[in-house]
């Protein structure tokens, strides 16, 4: 069987229809609730294999769902400057979590 050497071009409805998929699988590997929690697990742990004298993850996770722990979570939850910019630039699941904690975290900056 002769191998193909040149494909036929794509109609405009399958351009339209491989553009479409693609817009969907980047949708999918956006951040989730999911990711951030992940994002925040790792980070905790990297902190703990420091000191090991904190909470484990699970032992931490149980204090902030108590009440007076609500607001240590949100305080101690990661941000950019916890990370080093090679880190980020390598890792974009990692500053795309980062952006969304920040933006939920903080007001909106006037624009002038």
């Amino acid at each position: 069987m002769p191998l193909v050497t040149h494909m036929a071009p794509l109609s405009n409805a399958e351009r339209q229809a491989r553009f479409r998929q693609r817009l969907k699988d980047q949708a999918r590997r956006g951040v989730t609730s999911e990711t951030i929690l992940q994002v925040i697990k790792e980070t905790y742990e990297r902190e703990w294999e420091e000191d090991t004298s904190m909470p484990t993850w699970d032992e931490y996770v149980r204090f902030c769902q108590t009440k007076c722990g609500h607001e240590h979570w949100r305080l101690n939850l990661p941000r950019s400057k916890h990370f080093a910019q090679e880190e980020l630039d390598r890792n974009p699941t990692l500053r795309n979590t980062l952006a969304v904690i920040e933006t939920v975290l903080n007001p909106p900056q006037p624009t002038d």
